[in-house]
C-alpha cells in the first residue's frame, strides 16, 4: 500500500527557465487554500513547447514495483494526445533496442488524452495495463520531456506541400492576377502539371491525416486535424475543375479560407502541447489515488474565495504605508511581482528606501487622486502623453532638477522626450518604446526576385509589380478605422523636413511646402496607388501571404515570434523606407513613445523613511520627490532594465519581450541579435510631435484631413488650410486657459515648442 507524491509544480530540474509555477483555485488540486495564492501546478502555458522537460527527484523507502501515475490536464489540442518522454533515473528505453525489455518502448512519446479537467493517469503498456516499474530503495528522478517526434513527419510534409502551393499561387497569378469573368484562361496550357500537383498534395495530407487520427479516440472530426482536413477538402475543391483555378486563386494561399490558411491553423493546433501538471504518484496495488473533491467542497470553497475578495488584496492602492515611497504601475500584476522582488532585494538595501507598489485601475483614478491630494510619489508606465497634462496643471516635478539628471536622461534617445518637455523642464522619463520597421516575407519576395526597398520612391516602383501578382504593401494609416493617430500620419512629414509647429504655441506649420510635400506622399499611396486603405489586421494578412511587405510596429513583432510558427523562417525585418533629402540621406524618422514615469507633486506631509537591512530606522528621513528620483534612477538604470527584462522573458516566455527605453539595456536584453541592430538603428530615427496645450486638435485634424483626402476625395490644400485655422483656434483657446495669453489673445509668457534640437540643448546644457 505504499504511496509517493510528487508535486508538480515542485520540480527538482527543469531545462527551460519559462517553465513555471502558477496558481489555481480548485480542490481537486494539491496544495490548495480558498484564500491564499498558492503554487499548485506547472502552468501548461509554460510547459507547451517540444523539447521543454521537468525532473522530479524522489526517496523510494521499500524496493519494489510501483505503478507510476500523473494528475494533469491537457485542454488545448482537442481530441488529440499530448506525447511526452518519460525517462526513468536518466535511462531513456530506445524503440528496437534489444536489451530493452518490450514493454518499456511505451516511455517513449506517451500519449496523454484530451482532457478539460485534471484526472490520474496511470502508465499502461501497449496491452492496456499498468505497467509496473521496478524501484531499488534509495534516489531515483523521473524526467517528462514533451515529444513532438510522432508529429514531425507531419510538420515537415505540409510545411513543404505550403512552400509548393504558394510557388503554384505565383505561377498562376503571372498568367493572370486579376478574376475577369470575361476572359477564359486554360490554366492546363500555361501550368501542365496543375493536375498532377494538386493530385499529389491531396494524397499526402490524407496519409498524413491518417497516420495521426489513429492516435485520437475520434473517428471523425478531430478538432486538432480539422485544418489538415479543410485543406485537404479545398484542394479536392480546387482539383474537380483546375481552369477555374485562375478565379480562385486567393483560395490557394492569400486568403483567409485558403489552403496554406487552413494549414497554418492545422500546426498552430497540433503544436498545441500545453500540459499543466498537479501531483505525480508511484504507487502500489493496494493503494488508493486520492479522488476529486465532493460538490460540497467545491461549493464551500466558492464561498470561501467569495468571502476573502472582501479582504484586503495585494498591490491595491488601498494596501499601503505612507511612511514608504508609493509607487503606482500601470501593468499586470506578474510584471508587479518582480519588480517588487527586485526592489526589496536590490534597491531597498542600497538606499534603505522602503516602496509600496499598487496596480494602477486606470488613468483616471491617477488624475482623481491627483485632485483628491493622496496622488502617489510615482507614476510608472503611464501613456507618453499624459506627464505634459500633469505639468500644465503643475502637478509633474521636472526631473532636470534633481542631480545626475544629466547622466540619466542621456541613456534614452532624445526624441523620447519632445512630448514631456515643456520649457526649461523635462517631466518624465520613457521606461518603453514602440519601434516601427519594415517586416517582409523572404519566401515570397525572393521568389519573385525583389529587393527589399530603401526608400519610399523603391516602395512606389514595386508596388505595380507586386498588383501584377495580386499581392500589396501595407502603411500603418491604414491600421484603423477610427482617428489615425501621430504615429500613422507624421512620418512622412518629417521624413520630408517639416515640422508641425513653429518655434511658438499657435503657430501651426501643417501648411508649410515641406509639410504638404510630406503629407501628399502618404495619400498618393492610396489614391494613385492604390494600396489598401484599411487593413485592420496586417498580421493575419502577412502570414496568408497576400501583402507580403509593410511598416509595422512592436506589437506586430511580438505577434509574430508567439503566434506564426508556420512562417517563423520566412520573414524578416529591415529599416522603414524613408525619404532622401537634398544631400542624398534618408530621412527615416518614426514615432516610437510608449509608456513614460513620472514623478508628482502630491500633499502627503509624511517623509519617506529610510531604513537598514534589517528593517530599522537608518538615515531618518527623506523629502518624498528625492525618494522619488533616487527610485527612478535606479530604475532605469542599464543593469536593473537587463535584469528585469531577461528575468521576465526568462520567467513567463518569448512573448514577455521587453522593450526598455534605455538604448544600452536594448542592447543587452535578449532579442534575436539581427533584428536588435535593425531596431537600434531605428531607434535613432525617433521623432516626436511635441504636447502643448491643445495637441489633441492636431492629431484629430491631420486624422479628418487623412479622411477627407483618402476617403471622400477632397482636395488636400483645402483641407490642410481649414484644419489649420481650427486647430490654430483651439490651441489659442487652451493657451487662455493655461495663463499663456490673456483674455484678449495678447501675449504673457511664450510657449516655446520643443524639439529634438532643443531637447538635445536642454540635456547637453544641464549641470
Amino acid at each position: 500500500d505504499n504511496i509517493i507524491t510528487l508535486q508538480g509544480a515542485e520540480p527538482t530540474y527543469k531545462n527551460d527557465s519559462a517553465i513555471r509555477a502558477t496558481c489555481e483555485y480548485d480542490p481537486d488540486l494539491d496544495p490548495y487554500d480558498a484564500k491564499t495564492k498558492v503554487l499548485n501546478i506547472i502552468d501548461g502555458s509554460s510547459f507547451s513547447s517540444a523539447g521543454q522537460s521537468v525532473t522530479y527527484s524522489f526517496e523510494v523507502k521499500e524496493s519494489g514495483y510501483y505503478y507510476l501515475a500523473y494528475h494533469y490536464r491537457q485542454s488545448d489540442k482537442v481530441d488529440m494526445p499530448v506525447f511526452m518522454d518519460i525517462v526513468i533515473d536518466q535511462q531513456l528505453f530506445i524503440t528496437g533496442d534489444e536489451d530493452a525489455p518490450a514493454t518499456n518502448e511505451t516511455l517513449t512519446s506517451y500519449a496523454f488524452d484530451y482532457t478539460k479537467s485534471f484526472q490520474n493517469e496511470t502508465i499502461t503498456d501497449k496491452d492496456g495495463k499498468k505497467m509496473a516499474i521496478y524501484f531499488e530503495a534509495g534516489t531515483h528522478t523521473i524526467t517528462s520531456t514533451i515529444s513532438n517526434d510522432n508529429l514531425r513527419h507531419a510538420l515537415e510534409v505540409v510545411d513543404q506541400v505550403a512552400s509548393e502551393v504558394s510557388d503554384l499561387s505565383l505561377e498562376v497569378s503571372r498568367v493572370s492576377s486579376t478574376a475577369d469573368k470575361y476572359r477564359s484562361i486554360r490554366i492546363t496550357d500555361y501550368v501542365p502539371d496543375i493536375e498532377e500537383r494538386l493530385a499529389g498534395w491531396i494524397e499526402a495530407l490524407q496519409a498524413e491525416y491518417d497516420n495521426l487520427a489513429q492516435y485520437s479516440s475520434e473517428k471523425e472530426n478531430i478538432g486538432a486535424l480539422s485544418g489538415l482536413n479543410l485543406a485537404i477538402e479545398k484542394l479536392q475543391s480546387l482539383a474537380e475543375e483546375p481552369n477555374k483555378i485562375p478565379y480562385r486563386v486567393k483560395e490557394l494561399s492569400t486568403s483567409s479560407s485558403s489552403v496554406n490558411q487552413y494549414i497554418a491553423n492545422f500546426i498552430t493546433d497540433i503544436t498545441k502541447n500545453a500540459i499543466s501538471l498537479d501531483r505525480l504518484y508511484l504507487y502500489q496495488d493496494e493503494a488508493e489515488l486520492p479522488g476529486k473533491a465532493s460538490v460540497f467542497s467545491k461549493i464551500w470553497g466558492s464561498i470561501l474565495r467569495f468571502l476573502s475578495s472582501f479582504d484586503s488584496q495585494a498591490y491595491s492602492v488601498d494596501n499601503s504605508d505612507e511612511t514608504h515611497l508609493q509607487v503606482w504601475i500601470n501593468r499586470p500584476r506578474q510584471y508587479l511581482e518582480i519588480i517588487q522582488r527586485m526592489i526589496d532585494n536590490d534597491f531597498t538595501v542600497k538606499t534603505g528606501i522602503k516602496v509600496d507598489l499598487s496596480i494602477m485601475p486606470d488613468a483616471q483614478k491617477l488624475i482623481l487622486s491627483n485632485a483628491a491630494g493622496n496622488a502617489p510619489d510615482v507614476a510608472q508606465a503611464v501613456d507618453y502623453a499624459l506627464p505634459i497634462e500633469f505639468a500644465l496643471r503643475d502637478a509633474a516635478v521636472d526631473l532636470t532638477q534633481f542631480d545626475g539628471a544629466k547622466e540619466v536622461l542621456e541613456q534614452f534617445s532624445p526624441g523620447l522626450f519632445v512630448p514631456s518637455t515643456m520649457g526649461e523642464g523635462i517631466y518624465s522619463l520613457p521606461e518603453t518604446f514602440y519601434f516601427w520597421v519594415l517586416f517582409y516575407r523572404t519566401d515570397i519576395l525572393s521568389k519573385l526576385g525583389i529587393e527589399v526597398p530603401d526608400t519610399m520612391e523603391d516602395v512606389e516602383e514595386l508596388l505595380p509589380e507586386l498588383k501584377n501578382r495580386g499581392l500589396d504593401f501595407f502603411y500603418p494609416t491604414a491600421g484603423t478605422t477610427g482617428t489615425r493617430t501621430f504615429a500613422m500620419t507624421t512620418p512622412l512629414i518629417y521624413q520630408h523636413g517639416a515640422s508641425l509647429y513653429g518655434e511658438l504655441a499657435g503657430d501651426t506649420e501643417l501648411d508649410s511646402e515641406a509639410a504638404i510635400a510630406g503629407f501628399t506622399e502618404l495619400t498618393e499611396l492610396f489614391t494613385i496607388y492604390d494600396i489598401p486603405q484599411e487593413i485592420t489586421n496586417f498580421y493575419q494578412h502577412f502570414r496568408n501571404g497576400d501583402i507580403p511587405i509593410g511598416v509595422s510596429d512592436y506589437f506586430m513583432y511580438s505577434t509574430l515570434i508567439t503566434a506564426a510558427p508556420d512562417i517563423e523562417n520566412s520573414w524578416e525585418i529591415s529599416l522603414v523606407p524613408g525619404v532622401k533629402d537634398e544631400a542624398g540621406n534618408i530621412q527615416r524618422q518614426t514615432a516610437g513613445a510608449a509608456q513614460s514615469s513620472m514623478i508628482l507633486k502630491n500633499s502627503r506631509d509624511v517623509k519617506v523613511t529610510c531604513y537598514d537591512g534589517y528593517g530599522n530606522s537608518q538615515n531618518g528621513q527623506m523629502d518624498r520627490q528625492e525618494a522619488a528620483w533616487e527610485y527612478l534612477k535606479w530604475w532605469m538604470s542599464t543593469d536593473v532594465q537587463v535584469e528585469f527584462g531577461t528575468t521576465l522573458q526568462t520567467t513567463y516566455g518569448e512573448s514577455f519581450i521587453w522593450n526598455s527605453a534605455n538604448t544600452e539595456a536594448f542592447s543587452q536584453l535578449p532579442w534575436k541579435s539581427r533584428d536588435k541592430q535593425v531596431i537600434l538603428e531605428q531607434m535613432n530615427n525617433i521623432q516626436e510631435t511635441p504636447r502643448i496645450p491643445g495637441t489633441y486638435m492636431l492629431e484629430r485634424e491631420l486624422s479628418n484631413a487623412y479622411v477627407a483626402v483618402v476617403t471622400n476625395g477632397g482636395t488636400l490644400r483645402t483641407e490642410l488650410d481649414a484644419a489649420v485655422k481650427r486647430i490654430d483656434r483651439e490651441t489659442e483657446r487652451k493657451l487662455k486657459e493655461f495663463g499663456y495669453l490673456n483674455s484678449e489673445g495678447t501675449m504673457i509668457e511664450e510657449y516655446v515648442v520643443p524639439g529634438v534640437d532643443y531637447v538635445k540643448d536642454l540635456i547637453e546644457n544641464l549641470d
